[in-house]
């Protein structure tokens, strides 16, 4: 049990168009009690579908055998019910299975793959607009993009070592990836085609990856073995600062909507059991100068994962001690300019 979330993750889905929904949520497909749910993964097999409201547990999907690594979730469509949301996870095996699941946790489908990678799959993200392709990052140094069926869409070639984690651009267009051989890389989605390379000086592995939620993929974030998480350009691949400093690696890093209430920031989660929250001053819409705010011991151990909700309300940690954190936060906390 003091393992369950060692190979976890926390995700929050998205909510639906402001027509179906209600600011604060999912709606729930009665037209009342909106929703927001939080979904957590663990290598105990299961995925967990919270209300973030109550904390009750509203679903649990399970994957018998299935040692769990990885999870993403994202709302895709409205049906008459109300949203539908879309689940990946990938496991030690090299496997993926989805679901869809409807705004309340009621599951519509499931659906396990055979084996997509030679060795454990490390990191999946659903990839936008339409959710229904998902990337995934391998031990066995491959990235790929994959459709609804058996074949990879498109394979990301160029590793030079394990491929830890993958994330897409708000628009779909671009993948990023991070590598044990300390370089991120940005690819374009529909081929593969490599489009930069991204480096700093320290040369450390590089465990996650990040795009803001929103826009155009104009910025992305990198987290790393020297303890940093890091902003770089992504039309030029250029470094554009530094943002946190740990103590030890960072193995989660996300970044807030641009259009959450107050300066846009970056969470991370550290081998050194902390999430920080760094804010980023917005000049014209770009990250300029920034500053360090809450640190908070919110586990016994590493945090492994961390996530903002799409209204940057809150911060979502998972960690190898087996819990998974809900942290809301609090602009009035943030230091003065």
């Amino acid at each position: 049990a003091a393992t369950a979330a060692a190979a976890g993750g926390v995700s929050q889905a998205p909510p639906p168009p402001p027509s179906s929904s209600t600011d604060d949520g999912t709606d729930d497909g009665s037209g009342s009690n909106p929703l927001c749910l939080l979904l957590s993964a663990s290598s105990d097999s299961t995925v967990r579908v919270w209300d973030v409201n109550s904390g009750v547990q509203l679903q649990c999907l399970r994957v018998p055998g299935a040692h769990i690594h990885c999870m993403a979730a994202a709302t895709t469509t409205v049906d008459p019910h109300g949203p539908v949301i879309r689940v990946v996870v990938g496991d030690l095996a090299g496997r993926l299975t989805r679901w869809q699941l409807r705004g309340n946790g009621d599951i519509l489908s499931c659906v396990t793959s055979t084996e997509t990678h030679g060795d454990t799959i490390l990191d999946v993200v659903l990839v936008p607009p339409e959710n229904k392709q998902c990337a995934t990052a391998g031990a066995d140094w491959q990235a790929a993009v994959w459709g609804e069926g058996q074949e990879p869409v498109a394979m990301l070639h160029g590793h030079d070592d394990v491929v830890l984690s993958v994330a897409a651009s708000p628009n779909g267009q671009m993948l990023a990836t991070a590598c044990a051989d300390g370089k991120g890389r940005l690819w374009r989605t529909n081929d593969g085609t490599l489009l930069h390379v991204l480096e700093s000086s320290s040369r450390r592995a590089l465990w996650c990856v990040a795009f803001a939620p929103d826009g155009d993929g104009r910025v992305v974030a990198t987290g790393g073995d020297d303890g940093t998480a890091r902003i770089w350009d992504t039309a030029t691949g250029q470094e554009l600062l530094v943002v946190v400093r740990h103590q030890s690696a960072v193995y989660g890093v996300a970044l807030s909507p641009d259009d959450s209430a107050g300066p846009r920031f970056v969470a991370t989660a550290s081998n050194d059991g902390w999430v920080a929250q760094a804010s980023a001053d917005k000049d014209e819409g770009s990250f300029g100068g920034h500053r360090m705010c809450l640190r908070k011991p919110f586990h016994r151990t590493r945090v492994v994962r961390v996530v903002i909700s799409p209204n940057g309300e809150f911060i979502a940690a998972a960690s190898f001690d087996g819990t998974a954190s809900l942290h809301f936060v609090s602009q009035s906390h943030l230091p003065p300019k």
